[in-house]
This record gives C-alpha cells, structure tokens and sequence, in this order.
C-alpha cells in the first residue's frame, strides 16, 4: 500500500512488458501519443464507433424550431395583410 508514496517513480521497463504482452502499446509522454516519436498516433489506431440512435416518442426540438417560425410567419403575414388592406379599403 505504500509502495507509491516510497517509489512514486513511474517503471517504465514493467509498464513496457505489461503492454507488449497484452498486444498493446506503451507511450510514454504526450508527444508518443500524438505520433511525435515514430510511433503511430493513438486516436488512429482506435475504430471509430460511432453510432446514431433514433429514440422514438421523443421530441425533435429542430423540427418544432422551425414549425414555430413558420407559424409566426404565417401569422404576421396574415396580420401584415390585413392592415394593409384597410388602409388600402380606407377602413381603418
């Protein structure tokens, strides 16, 4: 339990020998894991996963976005209409 705190030193031999014997890779530093070093880059070795999941029953707040502003385009003209038209009919 106290190894850390007498030994806080990182074993770089072990961690090398853990990682090639599980078939991984070991980095050492930021400039390793950015390719800075010969070694290949990490964010390319990963598969990219990505997935795109359609919930049902939920709420498409683009969708909405844009049907309230085309109701309130509708409704202004409508209203924009109609004033005009008075003042054309000499109404108002």
């Amino acid at each position: 339990p106290e190894l850390e705190r007498e030994h806080p030193e990182r074993n770089d031999a072990l961690l090398s020998d853990l990682a090639r014997s599980t078939g991984g890779q070991y980095y050492v530093g930021a400039a390793s894991v950015l390719g800075g070093t010969g070694m290949p880059e990490l964010a390319a070795q990963l598969p990219d996963r990505t997935e795109t999941t359609y919930l049902s029953g939920v709420k498409d707040l683009d969708f909405e976005t844009e049907w309230m502003w085309t109701l309130l385009a509708v409704i202004a003209g409508a209203l924009f209409l109609e004033w005009t038209l008075r003042r054309l009919m000499k109404l108002a």
